[in-house]
């Protein structure tokens, strides 16, 4: 069963921008921890998250981010 975790991660360029990522692997999840208050397009990763085959999906975000999705 294909399993991920939705979060967000600073982008290289920006620390206060986010993009989100559909993490596998505990590395990744870890290194999307902190508080991100900022808007994130979690919204966009919906697509791939069909795609990608994951049947058991967990959301990490913050209210508005999680009450968007």
């Amino acid at each position: 069963m294909g399993r991920g975790v939705v979060c967000v991660q600073n982008t290289i360029e920006d620390r206060f921008q986010l993009m989100p990522v559909i993490a596998r692997m505990t590395e990744k999840i870890l290194a999307a921890r902190s508080n991100k208050s900022t808007l994130s397009p979690e919204l966009s990763i919906l697509e791939q998250i069909q795609q990608s085959g994951i049947k058991l999906l967990l959301v990490i975000g913050i209210g508005y981010q999680i009450q968007a999705l």
